[in-house]
């Protein structure tokens, strides 16, 4: 920082006076405890102090046709010894006492532990091949099930190193099953409602389908040839040369998203559309995810926050009262006069 220098001349004791005058951005509007939390910021952009956020919870959306998703099962029967492998659709993954790094799971103190271990790891990867399957434990059991309906997950393949330590179920997981019918499923988009999970579209006729979402929840019927769109998803289904039958099946899975954070805008489909929490300091994400702070808590001045596109006083406040953010509108936020 430059220093600036005054000439004073021979007298040093010349008298002077200097002023500074603090003038807060007026954020914070009220008394309510303020509740922080660390956040990773996304977005490709710089955010001010006060920016309205929201959270990214979902991925990208494909879809797969099939009346069965294939699956198999890995039971962890003794514990491995470090170095042992699994091996699942070509990415190894390697068992170690400690400190694990990359593709590496730490061996527990039980079977129970160490499988659990497994599945924590699986959940939280990223890796191409990995992502082909979801996951759930039943104790030392892993079950592995296709993420795509239908035969093209009897291709998946399951490997190990030891075979005392992990049972495996067979090569490949089994019992994925085709349509009778070759109708495609294509022109997805996601709705501002959008659930992660499975969405399923399940014939009732030759050229209708009932649709249901990941709970299973009625959405209504689907017409070949017809959009079908509601507030959490749209898909077009289109007939093939060999009609569909009762049961054939279409399933449209919404990925769960990184879960960070970015500038809430009405017209997004992640997730970030419904604003969850306000920036707590000046951040710059341009150039990549950054960490910093938000607040999930408290009361803010309207006029000092940042609103993404399509976002207005009334749809902030209907959204943000239920988490402990309360906005107010009636304090100014212009400078001390």
């Amino acid at each position: 920082m430059p220093l600036a220098v005054n000439n004073i001349g021979d007298n040093p004791q010349i008298p002077g006076i200097a002023a500074d005058a603090y003038i807060p951005d007026q954020l914070i509007a009220g008394n309510l405890k303020l509740v922080s939390d660390s956040i990773m910021l996304t977005g490709g952009a710089a955010l001010q102090r006060g920016s309205v956020l929201g959270r990214v919870a979902f991925g990208a959306i494909a879809a797969s046709t099939g009346k069965t998703f294939a699956s198999g099962s890995i039971a962890v029967g003794a514990l491995p010894l470090a170095g042992d492998t699994l091996t699942l659709n070509g990415t190894v993954i390697t068992f170690v006492v400690a400190n694990p790094v990359g593709n590496q799971v730490v061996i527990g103190l039980t079977t129970a532990q160490t499988a659990q271990n497994l599945l924590a790891f699986l959940l939280g990867s990223s890796d191409a091949n990995l992502i082909l399957f979801t996951y759930s434990l039943n104790s030392s059991t892993l079950t592995l099930t296709a993420a795509a309906i239908g035969t093209v997950g009897n291709a998946l393949t399951l490997a190990t190193s030891d075979a005392v330590a992990f049972t495996v179920s067979a090569a490949t997981l089994t019992g994925g099953t085709a349509n009778t019918g070759n109708a495609t499923v294509g022109t997805l988009s996601a709705g501002a409602q959008i659930k992660p999970g499975n969405y399923t579209a399940v014939c009732a006729t030759a050229t209708t389908a009932n649709v249901f979402d990941p709970s299973g929840n009625d959405l209504g019927v689907a017409t070949f040839g017809i959009q079908f769109t509601n507030a959490e998803i749209s898909f077009l289904i289109t007939a093939g040369g060999v009609a569909c039958a009762a049961g054939d099946t279409f399933a449209i899975a919404a990925a769960s998203g990184s879960g960070y954070y970015k500038l809430a805008a009405s017209n997004a489909v992640d997730g970030s559309q419904n604003p969850v929490a306000i920036l707590a300091d000046y951040a710059d994400a341009s150039a990549g995810n950054v960490a910093t702070a938000s607040y999930i808590m408290g009361e803010f001045n309207f006029n000092a926050l940042t609103l993404g596109a399509g976002m207005t006083l009334a749809s902030i406040k209907a959204a943000l009262r239920p988490l402990g953010i309360f906005i107010k509108s009636s304090v100014s936020a212009t400078d001390p006069g």
